[in-house]
């Protein structure tokens, strides 16, 4: 992929004034633009790279972000031709939300390449087996699939929990 920044020459702070000031017609720029917050921080309109005399030390653990597609999953084939246009197109990961296990998720990740593709489940069930059968396609294809369940917000959202089958059983 290629930087997009790459094809813009650097613009220095001096230059924004510059263009500022003319964009004001005449105003002037401290009163109009820069105001003080109710922590009487000065707030400016922009900052630059080149007006910091230190740098500040942010520790992250991540070093780089990935572009990810959401997909919701209603029509099997519209969210396969909508994975495959989105990683031909830039995404380097795909979160599929999934309303019921009963989606075939071989079918769905048929042409994905998951070597390269980073691929999130948003599950909004509970199904060991539809689990077990992700982690076997995992393994298989050396794939990174996570699966993303909340049972808090399950509850929360719907007022219960995530049922199963087996807990169905045990009710009746």
């Amino acid at each position: 992929m290629k930087n997009l920044f790459d094809d813009f020459a650097p613009i220095s702070s001096k230059q924004w004034k510059q263009r500022i000031q003319f964009e004001l017609n005449g105003a002037d720029y401290a009163e109009t633009l820069i105001w003080n917050s109710p922590e009487n921080i000065q707030v400016k309109p922009f900052y630059h790279k080149d007006e910091f005399q230190g740098i500040a030390n942010v520790n992250t653990k991540a070093t780089e972000f990935k572009i990810c597609q959401n997909i919701f999953v209603h029509d099997l084939e519209k969210s396969i031709l909508r994975a495959k246009d989105s990683i031909r197109r830039g995404a380097e990961s795909i979160r599929f939300t999934i309303k019921d296990e009963k989606i075939n998720i071989d079918k769905l990740f048929e042409n994905i390449p998951l070597e390269t593709v980073t691929v999130y489940l948003n599950l909004t069930f509970l199904s060991i087996d539809f689990v077990k059968k992700v982690d076997a396609i995992a393994q298989q294809k050396n794939a990174k699939i996570f699966c993303n369940l909340d049972p808090i917000g399950q509850l929360a959202k719907e007022g219960n929990w995530f049922t199963t089958k087996e807990k169905t059983i045990l009710i009746r």
